[in-house]
């Protein structure tokens, strides 16, 4: 699945060029979008009920991007296990690779608990057009 972008002006330092926790961001929009897919209109519903929080992150930066640039966010499910799943996620420029990453998540209850996906969430995750390879 992908999502596009503009880098805004709020997102660049002095030189113009976005700061590097922005990508970080950008990962959270693609994803934001694949829950949407998931599980409707409102992701919102799904969190009120239980939490996905990030407890690995990666970033590699091979080009920098500028204000007013044009970004295409790829992401794909590459694991989806039990309580846990991991993204991954590029971000091109006119096709160009610029950044790469992942983010590995654990579900967990309104109480904050590590619990099982639950199993709506996970057959629409494992079918859907975003999916990557389903390991468990």
């Amino acid at each position: 699945m992908e999502t596009r972008i503009r880098v805004r002006y709020a997102e660049t330092d002095a030189q113009g060029i976005a700061y590097h926790s922005n990508y970080l961001v950008w990962f959270e929009v693609a994803r934001t979008e694949l829950f949407r897919r998931a599980v409707g209109e409102s992701p919102g519903d799904f969190f009120r009920s239980y939490g996905m929080p990030v407890i690995e992150a990666s970033v590699r930066y091979h080009q920098p991007c500028r204000y007013d640039d044009e970004l295409c966010i790829g992401i794909e499910l590459s694991q989806l296990r039990s309580r846990s799943l991991r993204f991954d996620y590029s971000i091109r420029r006119d096709g160009d690779l610029v950044s790469e990453g992942h983010t590995v998540h654990v579900c967990v209850d309104g109480g904050g608990a590590p619990c099982r996906i639950p199993l709506e969430l996970r057959q629409a995750l494992a079918t859907g057009e975003h999916n990557g390879d389903g390991s468990r």
